[in-house]
């Protein structure tokens, strides 16, 4: 079963259980060469994050691939969790000869939902698979060997082995043969320390100079794969006379242990080897082996060819604290090189403190932090990783803000801190924070690290458009002109860009007969019509201002308008003819009736006075009231009927007046004798 196999089997047996629980280490299977872009991974999913959060907070979850030396390779959807290769991955590149190939990278996950403070990290293991993709190849096509005629049956000659640069179960060389077989020769291997094989040409027949002084025959390498894949190299043997010793190491394995602070070109420790031969067969020179487990430690490191003793040639302090393993050659100078092995295994010792390092994620391009500024206390501000190169307590570190209260750090996991936010922000007071990330290690006397970080506030709508004026009251004559502009109101909000963006719209609008519009960029409130003060002798009007912000906020403004009356109504009567009876050879003075008449307008415009139209010979007075009195005795026979017009005006500068027809009949009375 892979690895990947293993995790969702994990999973699987965890939702069966009912157990919740978010995961901080996944594995993953990758097969060298595939792509370019290979899906590897979902984390949304596999991570398990869903078991501690609501589906609702699910959509906010941001993804973040921190800096590593094999980040480039990958690519993290922020949005999806999704993990991919971005282009082929050469196991043989980046593992070199390591039976396993682990990558190993760093993933936060953050909520981004107003109000949460989830952020968590896992740590992604990506096993690259080896495939058959390389032939085993001979570090020459042709090579050299010269055999003394009197080696013996059963002689065997090292001669240098192919390389292959897969490692992979079975894709790496697995054997060696001659081809076509040769009587005289065979191939003999044995599996070195390295992993490497050491091949050797064995004699299994005499050789006889005389007869036959010189031999080409064909060696083959294969490697274990499927379909194989193989390698040649010619070798030219020439038949001379031989070195039959090996170098042998005084130990198999040494320990060595140097101090950081060591000068380069100074040695520290020293191999050492001997061999029985004679000569330059037992002539023996040092060297470092080709294939090393951890190459790039060896460049740290020489070794003198002549004594064995090993030196740095750099500083060792980014190796403080860690131990190398480095494969050392003897060989000696016969015909027949023979070549022996040994480990040294070099501890660097801490010897001096060094400060912390301190390396900040979730900037932007301006090296600045951008959070809302109604973020919850407790929210995510910036995640960062510190390293120090010491070991013990000369390379425990510890962080914290030093000059700012409104944040803090909180320590995740061994040298992983998070700045959170501790005290609510308002950008309308401060649109931005800077603080200094101080770390410091264990180390007497301690030693700091300190790195600015900017933290810019994200305006949220939280305020309100605000009015010059709660209330405004107008006077506005009746019978006004077509779009008069009554006032011109003004908002602000002190938040920014969409969220302080003020529009105006009308609200609230008291009945009456013309139209209101509000000018939605302006403020300019207009009467579309003119006002009448018989229907309408106050209009309330509310405008809105309102930002551009999701959910928009609001507020309003009232306009009390009192409409000044204007004298456009001329008085009408209550009746369109008024008629009237009075008896004949009554005494004057006597009361005939009343006229009424009503003007609609207000004050001296509605106030008004009666009189008869100008004839000077009608028998009736008219008073201001209305009143109608006679001025003498009639008498019917004379005449019977009096018909006149009385006029109604008001009191104004320009009045306006109505008449009406007044009818007044007198009445007879029994005053005659029959004649």
């Amino acid at each position: 079963m892979n690895i990947s196999s293993v995790v969702l089997a994990f999973i699987l047996l965890m939702s069966l259980y009912g157990v919740n629980c978010q995961l901080d280490e996944l594995f993953y299977d990758l097969q060298e060469e595939r792509g370019p872009v290979v899906v590897i991974a979902d984390l949304s999913t596999d991570s398990n994050v869903s078991s501690v959060l609501d589906s609702t907070e699910m959509p906010f979850l941001k993804f973040q691939l921190y800096s590593g030396p094999s980040r480039t390779n990958f690519r993290l959807n922020n949005l999806t969790g999704y993990l991919s290769a971005v282009e082929r991955i050469d196991r043989e590149a980046i593992c070199r000869f390591q039976i396993t190939c682990v990558i190993r990278l760093n993933v936060g996950i953050q909520s981004l939902k107003p109000g949460s403070s989830f952020f968590h990290t896992i740590t992604v293991y990506i096993n690259i698979e080896d495939i058959n993709d390389n032939s085993p190849l001979f570090p020459e096509v042709t090579s050299n060997l010269a055999i003394m005629e009197s080696a013996a049956i059963g002689s065997t000659y090292i001669i240098d082995g192919a390389t292959d640069l897969d490692t992979g179960e079975g894709n790496s060389v697995q054997s060696y043969s001659l081809v076509p077989e040769s009587p005289v020769f065979g191939i003999k291997t044995q599996r070195k320390l390295d992993g490497s094989i050491e091949v050797r040409l064995v004699i299994v027949a005499e050789l006889d100079r005389e007869g036959v002084s010189h031999y080409d025959v064909t060696v083959m390498a294969y490697d274990g794969g499927n379909p194989r894949k193989s390698g040649e190299m010619t070798l030219s043997i020439n038949v001379t006379d031989v070195n039959d010793n090996w170098p042998q190491f005084t130990n198999t394995v040494y320990n060595a242990s140097v101090n950081e602070t060591t000068a380069t070109n100074v040695a520290f420790t020293t191999v050492s080897a001997t061999d029985a031969d004679d000569g330059p067969n037992g002539q023996i020179s040092y060297r470092f082996s080709s294939r090393q487990t951890d190459f790039a430690a060896v460049r740290y490191f020489g070794i003198n060819s002549e004594n064995g003793e090993i030196y740095p040639t750099m500083s060792l302090s980014p190796l403080q604290g860690q131990t190398k393993r480095i494969v050392i050659e003897a060989t000696d100078s016969g015909s027949d090189i023979k070549v022996s092995q040994c480990i040294v295994q070099v501890t660097v010792l801490d010897n001096a403190n060094n400060p912390p390092t301190i390396r900040i994620n979730l900037l932007n391009e301006n090296n600045t932090v951008e959070i809302l500024e109604s973020a919850s206390i407790g929210s995510l501000v910036a995640h960062f990783v510190t390293s120090d190169k010491d070991s013990g307590q000369n390379g425990v570190v510890s962080c914290f803000v030093s000059n700012s209260s409104e944040f803090s750090v909180r320590q995740i996991k061994i040298n992983q801190f998070k700045v959170v936010l501790s005290q609510k922000v308002d950008r309308e007071t401060q649109s931005s924070h800077q603080m200094s990330l101080v770390c410091q290690d264990g180390g007497q006397p301690p030693l700091q690290t300190t790195v600015g970080l900017k933290v810019m506030l994200i305006d949220v709508n939280d305020n309100s458009p605000v009015f010059e004026n709660n209330k405004i009251y107008l006077n506005v004559s009746e019978n006004n002109e077509n779009g008069l502009k009554l006032t011109t109101v003004r908002a602000t909000d002190v938040d920014v860009e969409e969220n302080g963006a003020v529009t105006y719209r009308l609200g609230r609008v008291s009945p009456m007969t013309s139209t209101i519009f509000v000018n939605q960029t302006t403020g300019d409130v207009i009467v579309l019509g003119s006002f009448d003060y018989e229907s309408e002798k106050n209009v309330n009007i509310t405008v809105i201002a309102e930002d551009g912000g999701v959910p928009p906020l609001s507020s309003s403004e009232t306009l009390y308008l009192s409409i000044i009356d204007e004298n456009d109504n001329s008085p009408y009567f209550d009746e369109p003819v008024y008629i009237f009876n009075i008896k004949e050879n009554l005494a004057s003075g006597q009361f005939v009736g009343k006229v009424k008449a009503k003007d609609d307008d207000s004050g001296v415009n509605g106030r008004l006075n009666y009189m008869l139209e100008q004839n000077s010979s009608l028998p009736f007075s008219f008073s201001n009231d209305g009143d109608l009195t006679t001025l003498k005795s009639f008498d019917r026979e004379e005449k019977a009927t009096y018909n006149f017009k009385v006029i109604a005006y008001d009191l104004s500068d320009s009045p306006k007046s109505s008449n009406v027809l007044v009818t007044v009949s007198i009445l007879d009375q029994n005053d005659n004798i029959p004649t």
